[in-house]
């Protein structure tokens, strides 16, 4: 079977990345700035650990992979992607000022500076901002900020994002990065798991508006929070350096 091309699995990298939570503590918004004001670190777990699986689509094929994910907060996400028989195609992880990608199937190691996922995601992402979508949380730090609602949801303008985030729960529906026509991200939450404190999304969508546009749908079927990992991340010998 032939597998997708080197660029399609790189850019799950990123959108596995786009998990939303319940926003607590913050109780009565009368005020956008009570909405921002709220602390977030304190709503994000130390450990993630993520299993599911995704489907990939393309103008052309449509291809289904595993997918698993280990995180510590401020310090390190990793990833890997698997055939459905298991076979791993892809491994990587993400710190907080780098980027080290294993492609199993052509046998290179690629390490480069965290700004290079700018090339994927047409947004220039900070190891917080990674983890705070990981994690369910929106970024807002002091980023400039404007939020409007209607009957039923608040619609807030962050950065280069635009947060769609229910009235009732302060789950996040929608989450669309405000670029060109041309380029952009959008991730639909479509069904979310109570875990423990925490309110993970289930299942979610992802567009990418790219020169060959992509879908993504992704599923987990095991999340556990708060919990220690064990991650091992290992360069291959005899495999060639990306430049």
């Amino acid at each position: 079977k032939k597998y997708m091309s080197k660029t399609y699995l790189f850019f799950i990298i990123l959108f596995f990345l786009s998990s939303c939570k319940i926003f607590k503590n913050a109780q009565h918004l009368s005020t956008n700035q009570k909405y921002f004001n709220t602390s977030l670190k304190e709503h994000q777990p130390k450990w993630i650990s993520l299993k599911g699986k995704i489907s990939i689509k393309n103008q052309v094929q449509n291809i289904d992979l595993n997918i698993q994910i280990k995180a510590k907060k401020d310090s390190i996400i990793f990833f890997s992607i698997k055939a459905p028989l298991g076979i791993e195609l892809l491994r990587g992880k993400i710190l907080t000022d780098s980027v080290f990608i294993i492609d199993r199937a052509k046998k290179t190691y690629l390490h480069k500076k965290l700004n290079h996922i700018y090339s994927y995601t047409n947004q220039d992402l900070n190891f917080q901002q990674l983890y705070a979508i990981l994690s369910g949380s929106a970024y807002f730090d002091n980023t400039s900020k404007k939020c409007t609602k209607n009957e039923t949801k608040y619609i807030c303008t962050v950065g280069d994002f635009i947060y769609e985030i229910d009235c009732s729960t302060f789950k996040i529906l929608t989450l669309t990065s405000k670029r060109n026509n041309e380029n952009f991200l959008e991730c639909k939450f479509l069904t979310y798991s109570k875990q423990e404190k925490y309110c993970f999304p289930s299942s979610m969508n992802i567009k990418i508006g790219t020169p060959k546009s992509l879908e993504f749908f992704l599923e987990y079927n095991n999340i556990v929070l708060d919990r220690k990992q064990q991650i091992r991340f290992n360069k291959p010998k005899n495999y060639a350096t990306v430049k």
